[in-house]
């Protein structure tokens, strides 16, 4: 990969760094020389920036798993854009629902801390009856 390459790999990460730290994730480039990711501190997601004009997205997807896999620091994420174009992402279906699944996780818990506490706790009152009576 030559230089020029090279720089323009680095400016995506470092234009994508600054979308997600611009909506609250505290996203950065990680250190090559210690092996990371290409952007570090994003939870859960192994995150693997492309920012070339011809995608190959089979072989990216490919590589985001097996650096996932080796790094032990998430789901792997493709994240990628050509000049002018939007930033946009891929995954695989299991990664995809394993995302989905703690998405709904979240709504419910956030859904039942929105209800009133006696609400809660009446609910919670009509579950221990229906166990105590099993």
């Amino acid at each position: 990969m030559g230089k020029a390459q090279r720089d323009k790999g680095a400016r995506g990460e470092r234009e994508l760094a600054k979308i997600l730290n611009d909506h609250g994730i505290n996203a950065h480039r990680g250190y090559v020389q210690f092996k990371q990711s290409d952007l570090v501190e994003v939870d859960g997601i192994h995150v693997e920036v492309k920012r070339q004009e011809t995608a190959k997205i089979w072989e990216w997807v490919s590589q985001a798993k097996k650096e996932a896999i080796k790094r032990l620091d998430g789901i792997p994420v493709v994240f990628f854009r050509r000049n002018r174009s939007e930033w946009l992402t891929c995954q695989s279906l299991t990664s995809w629902m394993i995302m989905y699944r703690s998405w709904q996780k979240w709504l419910k818990v956030k859904a039942i801390w929105h209800t009133p506490f006696t609400d809660r706790m009446t609910e919670l009152e009509n579950y221990l009856n229906e166990v105590l009576k099993e």
